[in-house]
C-alpha cells in the first residue's frame, strides 16, 4: 500500500521506521518541520484571543443598548397604564357629576317657577356648560394621551428593533477570516506526521532526515 503525501518544498524532520520494520496502523512513519506553521498558529491563536476580547465587550454594549430601550418600553407603558387610568376614572367621576347636575338642572325648568329665581337657573345652566367642557377636555385630553402613548411605544419599539439590528450586523462582519485560517493550519499540521495506513511491514522508504520533500511517495506498506 502506498503512502503519498501532498505537501511539497518542505522538510523532513523525522524518520520514524526503517524498511523492513513492522507497523500498526497509526504508527508514525515521518514528520515535517511544522515550525513556521507553528508559529503561524500562535500568532494566530494569539489575534483571535485579544479580538474575542473586544468582540465580547462589543456584544455586551449592543445588548446594553438593547437592554435599555427594554427598559424604557416597560416604564412607558407602566407610565402611561397608570396616568391613562386615572384620566378614566376622572372622566368616569366628572360624566357623573354632569349628569347629576343636568338632571338637577332640567329638573328645575320642570318645576314651579316660583320654587328658582331666574339667576338661581342661569347659575345652575352655567355650571352644567362648564362641566360639560371640562368633560369635553377630559375626553381630548384622553384621546390625546392614547395617541402619544402609541407614538411613543412605536418608538421604543423602532429603537429595539434597530439596536438589535445593529448587534446582529455587527455580528455578521465581524471578521471570521482568522478562524477559518486557524482551522486551515491546523488542518495542515495534521499533516506534517505521516502515520501507517495500516498494520505490515514497511516495504520502502522514500524520505531521510533533513531531506527536501517535493511530495508524493513516503513508504509502501506490505498489508499483514
Amino acid at each position: 500500500i502506498p503512502v503519498n503525501v501532498s505537501l511539497s518544498s518542505i522538510r523532513v524532520a523525522d524518520v520514524y521506521v526503517s524498511v523492513g520494520a513492522s507497523v500498526k496502523k497509526g504508527d508514525k512513519l515521518c514528520s515535517f518541520d511544522s515550525s513556521d506553521l507553528e508559529k503561524r498558529i500562535q500568532e494566530l491563536e494569539n489575534t483571535i484571543a485579544a479580538n474575542n476580547q473586544k468582540t465580547n465587550a462589543d456584544i455586551a454594549y449592543y445588548e446594553s443598548i438593547i437592554e435599555y430601550y427594554q427598559t424604557v418600553r416597560s416604564n412607558l407603558i407602566n407610565l402611561y397604564t397608570e396616568e391613562i387610568a386615572q384620566k378614566e376614572s376622572d372622566i368616569s367621576t366628572t360624566e357623573m357629576n354632569y349628569n347629576t347636575m343636568l338632571n338637577d338642572y332640567n329638573a328645575a325648568l320642570n318645576a314651579d317657577n316660583s320654587q328658582f329665581s331666574n339667576i338661581d337657573l342661569a347659575q345652575s345652566k352655567t355650571e352644567v356648560d362648564e362641566l360639560s367642557e371640562q368633560l369635553k377636555s377630559l375626553k381630548n385630553s384622553l384621546e390625546i394621551m392614547k395617541l402619544d402613548y402609541n407614538k411613543d411605544l412605536l418608538e421604543a419599539d423602532n429603537n429595539i428593533a434597530q439596536a438589535q439590528h445593529d448587534l446582529d450586523v455587527y455580528l455578521l462582519e465581524n471578521d471570521s477570516s482568522n478562524e477559518r485560517e486557524l482551522a486551515e493550519l491546523n488542518a495542515q499540521l495534521d499533516m506534517m506526521t505521516v502515520t501507517a495506513p495500516c498494520t505490515g511491514v514497511v516495504s520502502s522508504l522514500t524520505v531521510i532526515n533533513g531531506q527536501l520533500f517535493e511530495g508524493g511517495l513516503v513508504a509502501e506498506i506490505t498489508e499483514d
